[in-house]
C-alpha cells in the first residue's frame, strides 16, 4: 500500500497539470482569436497593477484560499481515516493542500519559463481538483477512523466556499492565459527581430500596442497557431465535461448512481484527454519519428481506452430501450441510460477527430490543422 500511494500521488499532480495545460492553451486560442487579450490584459491592471485595489484583492484572494484549504481539509484529511493518506505517503498527501496557494504569486510574476508554467499549471488544476471535490463530498463529517460517530457538515459554509473558489479559479485561468501567452511570445525562434518591451512599459501599455513590424510578426505567429489541432483537446475534453455535468446533476437530485461505474466513466475521459494531448506530437509539425511514435502510442492508448469504454456503456442503449419499452418515468433510470451513451459517443469522436485532421493533412499538406 505505502508504494502505491507514493506514487498515485505525483501521478495525480502531472495528470492535473496536464488538463490544466490542455483547458489553458485551448482557452488561450480562443481567447486570442476573438481578440479579448487586450480586456483581460486591462482587467489584471485594474486588480492587482493599481495600488488602490491591489491590497484589498490580495486579501480576498488569501481569505479564498483559507477557506478553501479549511474545507478542502476538512472533507478529505480530518474527516474519517482520510490522515493516513498522508501518513501512508509520506506526507505527499499535505500538497494537495497546500500546492494552490502558489497561485498568489502568479500576478507579479514577470517572466515565465517552462518551470513556472508547469508549476502554475499544477497549483490551479489543483484548485479545479478542490472544486470538484468539494462538489462530490459527502455532507457528514466522521469523528472518528472507524466512521461510529459523526456530525452534519456546514452546508451553507461549503456552497459559499465552492462558489468563491469558482471565481478564483476563473481568475487564475485569466491570469494563465496571460502568462501562456507571454511564455510563447518569448520562446517564438522563428522571430528573431522581435524587441520585448520592458516588462514595466508592457504592464501598462499592453493594450495600446503600436502597429509595427514585430508586432505583426507576433500577431501572425499567433494567427499560425490558431488552428484546428486546439480543437483535438477540446474535442478530447468533451466526455469528462459531459460525465462531470452528469455527476453533479446526481448530486443536486441527491441520486447515489453505481460509484464503481463512475469511476470508471471518469477514469476513460481523463485518459481521453491525455490521449488528445498526445495527437498533438503527430498533428503539428515534428520530425517524422516523432509522429510514427507518438501515433502508435496514440493508437494503443485509444483503442485500450475505447474498448474499456465499449465494455461498461453497451448496455447504455439496451437499457434505455428497455425504458422506453416499459414506460417508465424514472428520471435516476433514464440519467444512468444517457451517461453510458453519452461517454461512449464523445469518446468515440474524440478517438475519431485526431485521425481525420491527420486525412487531412496529409491531402492538403500546406494545410494548417
Amino acid at each position: 500500500m505505502v508504494p502505491a500511494l507514493v506514487w498515485v500521488i505525483p501521478i495525480l499532480f502531472i495528470g492535473v497539470s496536464v488538463i490544466q495545460w490542455g483547458i489553458t492553451r485551448v482557452l488561450h486560442g480562443i481567447i486570442i482569436k476573438t481578440n479579448m487579450y487586450d480586456m483581460l490584459w486591462r482587467i489584471k491592471e485594474k486588480l492587482y497593477l493599481k495600488r488602490s485595489t491591489n491590497i484589498i484583492v490580495t486579501v480576498c484572494t488569501v481569505a479564498i484560499l483559507v477557506l478553501g484549504t479549511a474545507q478542502t481539509a476538512q472533507f478529505y484529511l480530518v474527516n474519517g481515516a482520510y490522515f493516513w493518506f498522508a501518513i501512508l505517503s509520506f506526507g505527499l498527501y499535505l500538497f494537495l493542500f497546500i500546492v494552490p496557494w502558489l497561485n498568489l504569486v502568479l500576478p507579479y510574476r514577470k517572466k515565465f519559463k517552462l518551470t513556472s508554467i508547469l508549476l502554475f499549471n499544477m497549483s490551479t488544476g489543483t484548485l479545479l481538483l478542490w472544486i470538484i471535490a468539494l462538489i462530490n463530498s459527502s455532507n457528514v463529517i466522521y469523528l472518528d477512523e472507524g466512521g461510529v460517530s459523526s456530525r452534519p457538515a456546514n452546508i451553507p459554509l461549503k456552497v459559499v466556499t465552492i462558489g468563491l473558489l469558482v471565481v478564483y479559479y476563473v481568475l487564475s485561468e485569466i491570469l494563465m492565459v496571460l502568462a501562456d501567452h507571454i511564455y510563447l511570445v518569448n520562446n517564438e525562434k522563428t522571430i528573431t527581430k522581435l524587441v520585448i518591451k520592458p516588462v514595466k512599459l508592457l504592464r501598462s501599455n499592453l493594450h495600446r500596442i503600436e502597429t509595427n513590424k514585430s508586432t505583426i510578426a507576433v500577431k501572425n505567429w499567433i494567427k499560425d497557431r490558431l488552428n484546428s489541432k486546439n480543437m483535438v483537446v477540446l474535442v478530447a475534453m468533451f466526455p469528462a465535461m459531459f460525465i462531470l455535468i452528469i455527476l453533479l446533476i446526481e448530486k443536486i437530485a441527491k441520486y447515489d448512481s453505481i460509484p464503481s461505474l463512475n469511476t470508471i466513466l471518469l477514469s476513460v475521459t481523463i485518459v481521453t484527454i491525455v490521449d488528445g494531448l498526445i495527437s498533438l506530437l503527430f498533428l503539428a509539425n515534428h520530425p517524422k519519428w516523432t509522429k510514427r511514435i507518438s501515433l502508435a502510442i496514440y493508437t494503443m492508448i485509444s483503442l485500450i481506452n475505447l474498448l474499456i469504454t465499449v465494455m461498461f456503456t453497451k448496455y447504455g442503449f439496451v437499457f434505455l430501450f428497455e425504458i422506453m419499452g416499459e414506460g417508465l418515468n424514472s428520471f435516476e433510470l433514464y440519467l444512468l441510460s444517457i451517461k453510458q451513451i453519452g461517454v461512449l459517443l464523445l469518446n468515440t469522436l474524440a478517438w475519431i477527430f485526431p485521425y481525420l485532421l491527420l486525412y487531412r493533412n496529409r491531402k492538403n499538406p500546406t494545410s494548417y490543422l
